[in-house]
């Protein structure tokens, strides 16, 4: 449901920002989204932006307001029909991925576990659309903008949701401000906050484990 939505609404508008009904946002969360979308539309390197930040580390010597990484959000998202189309749900490619080990590295440059999720995405142990997505935005060597202080939050991780059992493993604080939009050109992605992301989606020994005999 969540891609015929999307695709419905930018056929009609051409952008689309997406929300679902467990995530509180700050006051100027849709100025902030509006904003991003106006900014990088005819940024080539930049697939989506979102108003939520993972709680990972940002260096105080990071003076932007914004920081791109390799992995596209499903929280509080936005993005555009011509970045939209590119994505193809059915994945035609999966085997050549699969068999070429430096392309598995360097999607999982955005974290460790989506390799594993779109290999379980595959063989139908779950259904997602995010892992798919997170696939175009590597597949064309794009990347999601985040703000450095989240406007996001959810309270949908409770255990009361259809994915997600409970876990305070995504709570961050939330922020207003911080809408300057610096050119699509310097922001490149930043070593640091990079890295936050990769430890912060590092799998543990025993998840290794499984999906070594339940996945690979």
């Amino acid at each position: 449901s969540v891609i015929a939505g999307v695709t419905e609404v930018l056929q009609k508008h051409g952008r689309v920002i997406v929300m679902e009904d467990d995530l509180v946002c700050t006051n100027d969360f849709l100025d902030y989204m509006n904003k991003m979308l106006v900014e990088y539309k005819d940024a080539p390197s930049v697939f989506s932006v979102t108003g939520y930040l993972f709680p990972i580390e940002v260096p105080k010597t990071y003076q932007l307001d914004i920081c791109s990484l390799p992995r596209a959000s499903s929280w509080g998202w936005g993005t555009w029909l011509n970045r939209w189309e590119k994505a193809n749900f059915n994945v035609p490619d999966f085997s050549e991925f699969m068999q070429n080990p430096t392309a598995k590295k360097g999607f999982m440059q955005g974290g460790e576990d989506m390799l594993a999720m779109l290999v379980k995405q595959r063989l139908g142990l779950i259904d997602s659309w995010a892992i798919r997505w997170c696939y175009t935005h590597f597949k064309y060597q794009a990347n999601c903008l985040y703000p450095v202080r989240s406007k996001i939050h959810s309270i949908g991780t409770d255990g009361r949701g259809t994915n997600v059992r409970y876990t305070n493993r995504f709570r961050t604080d939330t922020h207003e401000g911080g809408l300057s939009m610096p050119d699509a050109d310097s922001l490149k992605i930043d070593a640091v906050i990079q890295k936050g992301l990769q430890r912060f989606f590092r799998l543990s020994p025993q998840r290794r484990v499984i999906n070594y005999f339940k996945v690979f």
